[in-house]
């Protein structure tokens, strides 16, 4: 994923849904804490360099990923039911703006400034 297709998704699409987060401590904050309207720095995992690739705000609040009940899905989870979700929460986010350059995880450790 570059910067460019990142930004051209959230620019077209203007909102967009988190699946995939798997750990603990990011899916316990996004279900306790995330409210909308909340601000929040969009990240990008997946771009060389991973890193903040925009500003956002929380257009809805977080939500059991459906993708944990779809068979043959990488977040397919069986003992998962929509009844009794055990899957991380998905949200949705708002594009404010898109970077016009990676900002790369490095650079957000310990105050370090780009």
């Amino acid at each position: 994923m570059t910067l460019l297709s990142t930004a051209q998704h959230l620019a077209r699409d203007t909102r967009t849904g988190w699946e995939g987060v798997r750990n603990y401590q990011a899916r316990n904050f996004m279900r306790d804490h995330m409210q909308v309207g909340d601000p929040v720095l969009f990240y990008a995992s997946n771009a060389d360099p991973s890193g903040v690739t925009g500003l956002a705000r929380i257009a809805r609040a977080g939500y059991p990923d459906p993708f944990a009940w779809k068979r043959g899905h990488q977040y397919y989870n069986a003992a998962s039911t929509p009844a009794k979700p055990i899957t991380s929460p998905r949200s949705r986010s708002r594009l404010i703006r898109s970077a016009s350059t990676i900002l790369p995880s490095s650079a957000t450790k310990n105050g370090a400034r780009p």
